[in-house]
């Protein structure tokens, strides 16, 4: 994609990209995009107690995105907090969630709160940014979609319905952008919601035709 003229190729000729601008599309791999935002709104180290206020006010719109009740003040979940102050938070993250915390949250119904934690670790392979449209790329070569039974963690629902909806909803670069999804793979199919099927094959097929230099199309060639 660094290349002007295979990146206008790639989007012209693949259905799923139509409505990138060639000319101005922004390319980030394994980019951990809440974790980011979080540290955008200051200093992620020094207490400050305007970031202070402004990490509240966008966990707490986190909180009411996801109908989760107000669980801040609570005493019994200390995992927030970064000392025993309650002055600074965690970026969620690196939340510690202790063995009778997790009880609670059971008890309590607000097991959304492990998918928030596995959203802002999250790092989704390839982000495509453009003038309107946003593109979460999940690529797999041999393994599969990433899933733990035990915990319930589903990494494409944990992209799509939380790392896209938390960035389209408080990140202000993404508020006018649509955020698509694309599970691109050597030949498996999903029918996960709102995701778009893509093969290795039909980008070597666009490669093989294109201006890229010879050495980065044989190591493609064996890598897919």
């Amino acid at each position: 994609m660094s290349s002007a003229s295979f990146r206008k190729k790639i989007i012209n000729n693949l259905e799923a990209f139509k409505e990138l601008n060639p000319d101005k599309v922004e390319v980030y791999v394994e980019v951990a995009v809440l974790r980011d935002y979080w540290n955008d709104l200051g200093d992620p180290i020094k207490y400050e107690t305007t970031t202070a206020q402004n990490r509240m006010k966008i966990l707490q719109k986190i909180l009411t995105l996801y109908e989760i009740e107000d669980c801040l003040s609570n005493p019994a979940f200390s995992f927030f907090w970064t000392s025993k102050t309650r002055k600074k938070l965690w970026n969620p993250g690196r939340w510690e969630i202790s063995t009778d915390e997790k009880k609670l949250l059971i008890e309590k119904k607000l097991k959304k709160l492990y998918r928030i934690k596995w959203a802002f670790n999250a790092k989704p392979d390839i982000l495509l940014v453009s003038d309107k449209v946003a593109i979460i790329i999940e690529a797999k070569v041999e393994s599969g979609e990433g899933i733990n039974q035990e915990t319930g963690y589903k990494q494409l629902i944990i992209q799509r319905d939380y790392i896209a909806r938390i960035m389209k909803n408080l990140i202000p670069d993404f508020k006018d952008k649509e955020v698509k999804h694309i599970y691109l793979t050597k030949n498996e199919n999903i029918k996960e919601k709102d995701y778009c099927n893509m093969h290795w094959g039909k980008i070597k097929e666009i490669m093989q035709n294109s201006e890229v230099d010879k050495f980065t199309k044989d190591c493609f060639q064996k890598f897919v």
